[in-house]
């Protein structure tokens, strides 16, 4: 059985249509255009879609390669001294749904609007919302990536529990929290912690390449909460002066973070782990 509905802007939010099939008519036939999969609701359209196609793994071409170079990581081995990143398994490019988009550009809108009216202005923040490429780490424990484009639903896949939910604060800086980013691959693999188990025992390191809506930056650190009630500021950093090249950001919003690709790295050794730490030390 196929699933009719009238299709117009008024009933289809932020532009769902544009993952069904369409009929001429111009009525929308419930059918993910990818799958085929017949749906009830655009609701079922939206979360068949973020469950089923939310990422598709990006091949050895330039694309690819200019992930890799963003990255600054390639295929090196987490044996190389200078780069103790670890080697990447897959690079898959992540298909937010329109809704996500239109969250990610209602919060710019929101974060220009307020610099606007604010005193001192900040061109940056009035031009684009201060938006940059940032890098934030994260686990996966399934097998996404691995012939399969499916999201899992283990509590502790972190990188299945963003893509569905979005991202959530996960650290604490002086009182306030953000969500931490960092400006390389590099620190974001380094800050990611894994814990394996007979439960968990296939957890790997990721790092999402992500765009970020930084907004007013603030830094440094005194006077944090005083400054924060006055809804000044959209993110915390040290030592960054108020620019964009703070190495370490914590985004005091969800909402300013968009998903781009996903860079997962191959399982470490016991050896490759030690060499690491030893790095770090």
């Amino acid at each position: 059985m196929t699933y009719h509905v009238d299709y117009n802007e008024a009933n289809v939010s932020s532009n769902t249509s544009t993952l069904v099939q369409m009929d001429s008519d111009g009525c929308s036939t419930l059918t993910c255009h990818k799958c085929g999969k017949k749906l009830k609701n655009l609701d079922a359209v939206e979360a068949h879609h973020i469950s089923e196609h939310s990422v598709t793994e990006l091949e050895e071409d330039s694309s690819r390669q200019i992930i890799e170079t963003i990255c600054g990581s390639g295929t090196s081995s987490i044996n190389n001294s200078e780069n103790m990143v670890g080697q990447i398994d897959c690079i898959l490019k992540v298909l937010n749904v329109p809704k996500t988009l239109a969250c990610f550009e209602e919060y710019r809108a929101k974060v220009k609007d307020n610099a606007e009216k604010l005193q001192k202005k900040h061109p940056r923040c009035v031009a684009d919302g201060n938006e940059l490429l940032r890098f934030h780490g994260t686990t996966i424990s399934c097998s996404l990536g691995t012939n399969s484009s499916s999201l899992c639903t283990l509590d502790y896949c972190g990188i299945c529990q963003i893509l569905r939910n979005g991202f959530f604060t996960n650290k604490e800086f002086h009182g306030a929290s953000g969500v931490y980013t960092t400006s390389t691959s590099r620190k974001a693999f380094e800050s990611i912690s894994i814990m394996t188990s007979h439960e968990r025992p296939f957890a790997r390191k990721s790092v999402i390449v992500c765009r970020v809506i930084a907004g007013r930056i603030y830094s440094p650190l005194e006077e944090i909460e005083e400054e924060r009630a006055d809804s000044e500021f959209d993110s915390l950093s040290e030592n960054t002066n108020g620019h964009s090249d703070a190495e370490e950001l914590y985004v005091l919003n969800p909402k300013a973070l968009l998903p781009c690709f996903v860079i997962i790295y191959k399982q470490q050794t016991d050896k490759a782990r030690r060499l690491g730490g030893s790095a770090q030390a």
